[in-house]
């Protein structure tokens, strides 16, 4: 599996997964997979032992699949934290260095 995060290395990372002979790939996104998806790029569902078999078929309707846009954002704030934070410490922050 491979996180989703730096388009080049994930692309990278694909092209090696696909040239090394492997069928596919499970990465760390939420969702479900559809037919024209790149198999090296696989999407996941969460599931745990909490799960009964109606929450299970949900999840696998697609009742989740609100969470890959929601987890994207994150994702993408965590990236972008850290530069605020060093712009911040610079003092490039504007207004003092705070929001």
């Amino acid at each position: 599996a491979f996180p989703e995060g730096d388009g080049d290395f994930c692309e990278r990372f694909r092209e090696v997964v696909r040239v090394s002979g492997y069928g596919t790939c499970a990465t760390t996104l939420i969702g479900r997979q559809r037919e024209s998806d790149d198999p090296h790029v696989l999407r996941r569902l969460p599931v745990n032992e909490a799960d009964d078999s109606a929450l299970l078929l949900a999840k696998v309707a697609g009742a989740y699949d609100w969470l890959a846009p929601a987890q994207r954002v994150v994702k993408r704030i965590k990236r972008i934290a850290p530069q605020v934070k060093r712009s911040q410490k610079a003092g490039t922050g504007g207004a003092g260095g705070k929001f």
